[in-house]
């Protein structure tokens, strides 16, 4: 049966790397969600009459599917950035399949045909955790008119001031005070008029000639 082929050549899938099962729990996700397309494959070739299929056959059908699946979760998602929104929605999928060339009015009648057969649903797995960055602190919550699924703010270090209490302003004091040609004083300002090129310049005087009366 084409049951048993898609059994098959998910198992060959499985150990096509080794003879040990990968113990990566991202593995063992693409590895389930491969089996499960494979099952719909099946499914479908005994809905169409066949009573066998060659390995082959099998995997090469599976990776067509998931290529198309992939297409459309892509375009989509392209179409969802496109209106400035962050999750697709059902009319994103609508186009997509109308630009895939595909007859969404079809699909209906697809979907209540007397020959569908019902798919027990697949094993509950893991999804991989994408490991979370180092953060300092604790980071701040959302406010009541910031949707939840918008980006969390940065770590309070990045924007919260903290005072400072190593004595540096005390230091600079000192120095001024030893200096006081650095603090903007009298003598610093004489220092400076005495240096020709840091004179201020002077607005020329305008004479009128006077008028032959």
């Amino acid at each position: 049966m084409a049951d048993a082929a898609a059994t098959a050549g998910a198992a060959g899938s499985g150990t096509r790397s080794g003879s040990k099962q990968s113990t990566n729990p991202a593995d063992n996700y693409h590895l389930a969600r491969r089996r499960t397309l494979q099952v719909v494959v099946s499914s479908l070739l005994t809905e169409a009459g066949f009573e066998s299929a060659e390995k082959a056959s099998v995997e090469t059908l599976t990776e067509m599917l998931q290529s198309y699946i992939s297409e459309i979760g892509r375009s989509a998602k392209s179409y969802c950035e496109h209106t400035a929104r962050t999750q697709p929605t059902l009319s994103d999928i609508v186009v997509t399949l109308v630009e895939m060339g595909f007859n969404v009015d079809t699909l209906p009648a697809y979907a209540k045909r007397s020959q569908r057969m019902v798919i027990t649903a697949p094993p509950v797995t893991n999804q991989p955790v994408t490991p979370k960055a180092l953060t300092a602190g604790q980071n701040r919550p959302h406010p009541p008119h910031i949707p939840s699924h918008f980006p969390e703010f940065p770590d309070p270090h990045t924007y919260i001031k903290t005072p400072d209490d190593s004595g540096a302003e005390k230091e600079n004091t000192s120095v001024l005070q030893q200096n006081p040609s650095l603090s903007g004083s009298r003598n610093g300002e004489e220092s400076i008029i005495d240096n020709p090129y840091l004179r201020p310049v002077k607005k020329p005087k305008i004479r009128r000639k006077k008028s032959l009366s």
